[in-house]
């Protein structure tokens, strides 16, 4: 009676049998298998496109779908800053993200750069000497005295994307007059 309660394993080494190896333990497995994926992934991870950056466009009142200056700009700057990657893929990013009125300023001000004419700066300081008077605005209330990052005004999408319109108004027309005196009509 002894010999009817041995185990499966014990008839195995009493027939001339090898014992059969211990079943990894679940936990050592799941662990085994994740450091295998993180090793395997991680290239792939590194080359694909990083989180997706949230719209923006300039138009007031915001369209349904995209988000107003401050809350896209809280949300894309310190995500693209997280990202390990080159400036200019991150510029790219970020330019995928833009539409309408902001997507056609950046394209100006690109094409300008491309043609040699120098742009106003973002930060305020001329562009020309002798021209003392301070270019650009705030993009969160439109007023010329100070900048997004100081201000403590109440947004303003109308007066932003008047002010947006003017400056792609101004570009457009320093573009065309450069354009007339690179190029005469005979």
């Amino acid at each position: 009676m002894v010999d009817e309660k041995r185990t499966r394993e014990e008839l195995i080494l009493a027939l001339g049998g090898a014992p059969t190896p211990a079943a990894p333990s679940l936990v050592g497995w799941a662990k085994e298998l994740g450091n295998t994926l993180k090793d395997a992934l991680r290239p792939l991870y590194e080359s694909a496109p990083y989180k997706r950056l949230r719209s923006f466009s300039g138009v007031s009142p915001v369209p349904p779908g995209e988000e107003d200056y401050e809350a896209w700009r809280d949300f894309t700057v310190p995500l693209v800053q997280e990202w390990e990657c080159s400036d200019a893929e991150k510029r790219k990013c970020v330019l995928e993200s833009l539409r309408g009125p902001a997507i056609d300023l950046t394209r100006e001000v690109a094409m300008m750069k491309a043609q040699g004419h120098t742009v106003p700066s973002s930060r305020g300081e001329s562009s020309r000497r002798g021209d003392s008077q301070r270019e650009g605005f705030c993009y969160n209330c439109g007023r010329d005295s100070h900048y997004a990052l100081d201000c403590q005004n109440k947004t303003d999408h109308a007066r932003v994307s008047q002010k947006l319109q003017q400056t792609i108004g101004k570009l457009q027309g320093n573009t065309n007059r450069a354009w007339g005196r690179s190029n005469p009509r005979p």
